[in-house]
């Protein structure tokens, strides 16, 4: 739950970081729609030393969890964007040719 003090820019405790770690949780508990779990292998893959790390070297935010959170990466130059709605990740997997298969990934 509390960030690595050890990451490059440990993440504080602000209303909207436990609002991003709040969403996170219910996703994780299951209930998201398939968009959002694309986007969840999606940036676990993103961000793969962060996933490799089991924490994101820059907030120190645990991965996987982080990456149910609503907020995007917040490095400057992000490994993933904000959680998008249905048509803003469908635009987006079509501009960057991403395909995702979750039945192989499950």
């Amino acid at each position: 739950m509390f960030a690595n003090p050890n990451a490059n820019n440990p993440a504080k405790i602000t209303l909207k970081n436990v609002k991003n770690f709040l969403s996170a949780q219910v996703r994780e508990a299951g209930f998201l729609p398939e968009w959002e779990k694309e986007q969840v292998l999606w940036r676990a893959e993103a961000a793969k030393p962060c996933t490799l790390n089991g924490s994101c070297l820059e907030c120190g935010c645990e991965t996987p969890d982080l990456y149910y959170g609503t907020e995007g990466c917040k490095k400057e130059n992000p490994c993933f964007p904000k959680m998008m709605n249905q048509e803003e990740w469908e635009e987006f997997k079509n501009t960057n040719k991403i395909n995702i298969d979750i039945w192989k990934k499950i």
